[in-house]
């Protein structure tokens, strides 16, 4: 016992030691962890997280011991998992996700157990019962602070929660001090709202208060010697040994990663789901753009292309039955069909060149020209105005070609290969599926190419 005592006060003078002179950051300790199962790197993400770690734990669990099995099962989940903390240097953000969820699944046991062991307990004394109702405020927060975008969450755990100074969080984030300070005050903000819908009504100063309650307590060293002890052997593949972690802190740690690939395995599946959803909506719409003869405006403007696409329509389903329609309403007289059908005059509100009946359709097509940039003000359904960009094509003989915006995602990427703003007053060659028009049936037909589809290849002509 004397020898296994003594190994142990010798491992926390080496560790420490090693600890206070190293000045690596985290994702730097985790990365020698990972690589070479560096002991003296994972004490030292012990050292520096465990509070904050052991703090989440005992919040959500009366009892000591069940806090501290808690806190172990969450180093040994990150033991198990390190390689899969991205970025690593927000290793202490990953451990409060871990130690909440850890906490959760420690107090949900308890219940369990409970509920099988109950027993009838005197009510509790008034005082009690009220001291017990703002205990119960800390886990509230806790969960309130689990649900915020990381961008929020993150600030609070290194600042809050680990009372790290704000000028080293802001040189760990790469963001000036002044944007770490707006996105602390935006998360207060949001947590102080989510409270109140819960019917928890905190001033500022008492939010601030209760995350100060909040914040970590000293882990006592022989529980960080333990849990590094017990993490080297789970990390090597072995069982951690008995006397190092209690068989409740191994289960916890068995039940969270479980819990974590769950998680995933739905996360995938919704995606899976989204992806086949999308590749059938892209299926459609490309059968549609490009298998269909598309009505076409007389005009490149985005908002003529639409209500003159609807008058072409609108025409073309009276020419499919005008047989019936005739021979309803005036018996014996098919010609005046073929009149209106054949002949050289176009109908009224016909937009189709003068003399033909105007094949549209979307072809392949190469064209050169200048590029140039239109706003126009035009207005929403409430009625408010705003301004709207078109980019446009114009040929040497006048031809105005409207030119479909690049696509871009939600965060700002761009998915095509060329932005429309580099080559505004540049004399271009656009290849790429275009909305056309042609004045005859023959292949050679003169066309009029109204707008491109899709742009395939922009590339600037040289003068």
């Amino acid at each position: 016992m004397t020898t296994s005592l003594s190994r142990v006060i010798e491992h926390l003078h080496r560790v420490a030691q090693r600890d206070e002179c190293d000045g690596s950051t985290d994702g730097q300790l985790l990365e020698r962890f990972i690589t070479g199962r560096d002991e003296g790197a994972f004490a030292a993400l012990v050292r520096r997280h465990g509070a904050m770690v052991l703090g989440v734990c005992r919040r959500f669990l009366a009892n000591d011991h069940d806090a501290e099995d808690a806190f172990q099962a969450a180093f040994l989940v990150l033991a198990r998992k390190a390689a899969s903390v991205r970025p690593r240097e927000l290793v202490g953000n990953w451990l409060y996700g871990v130690a909440y969820r850890t906490a959760l699944e420690a107090r949900a046991a308890n219940a369990r157990r409970g509920a099988r062991e109950r027993q009838v307990e005197p009510m509790p004394e008034p005082a009690a019962a009220e001291r017990e109702r703002c205990l119960d405020l800390q886990p509230l927060l806790d969960e309130e602070l689990s649900r915020l975008p990381d961008r929020y969450r993150v600030p609070v755990v290194l600042c809050e929660l680990e009372g790290r100074s704000r000028k080293e969080v802001a040189g760990q984030l790469g963001i000036p001090e002044g944007t770490l300070s707006s996105r602390l005050a935006a998360a207060r903000k949001l947590l102080a709202g989510r409270l109140a819908r819960r019917g928890l009504a905190l001033s500022g100063g008492a939010l601030t208060a209760l995350l100060a309650e909040s914040a970590a307590a000293a882990v006592p060293a022989a529980l960080v010697a333990s849990t590094v002890k017990a993490a080297a052997l789970v990390a090597a593949g072995e069982a951690a040994a008995v006397g190092l972690v209690s068989a409740r802190a191994a289960a916890l740690a068995k039940g969270v990663m479980q819990g974590m690939f769950l998680s995933k395995l739905k996360i995938g599946a919704v995606l899976f789901l989204a992806l086949g959803v999308l590749g059938v909506g892209i299926g459609t719409v490309a059968h549609r753009a490009l298998g269909a003869d598309v009505p076409a405006p007389a005009v490149a403007d985005a908002d003529d292309v639409v209500a003159a696409d609807q008058d072409q329509e609108r025409p073309a389903r009276d020419d499919d039955k005008p047989a019936a329609k005739d021979k309803r309403r005036d018996g014996d007289k098919p010609a005046a069909k073929d009149k209106r059908r054949d002949g050289d005059k176009p109908r009224e509100g016909n937009n189709n060149l003068p003399g033909d009946r105007g094949k549209a359709g979307v072809e392949q097509v190469t064209l050169t020209g200048t590029v140039s940039k239109e706003e126009r003000k035009a207005k929403r359904d409430d009625g408010s105005e705003f301004t709207r960009t078109h980019y446009l094509l114009t040929e040497a003989r006048g031809n105005k070609v409207q030119l479909p915006l690049p696509r871009v995602t939600e965060a700002g990427k761009l998915l095509d290969s060329y932005k429309l703003t580099d080559f505004v007053g540049k004399q271009v060659t656009i290849t790429g599926l275009a909305q056309v028009i042609r004045t005859g049936e023959a292949a050679d037909a003169p066309r009029r190419v109204v707008r491109f589809r899709v742009i395939t290849e922009i590339k600037e002509k040289k003068k």
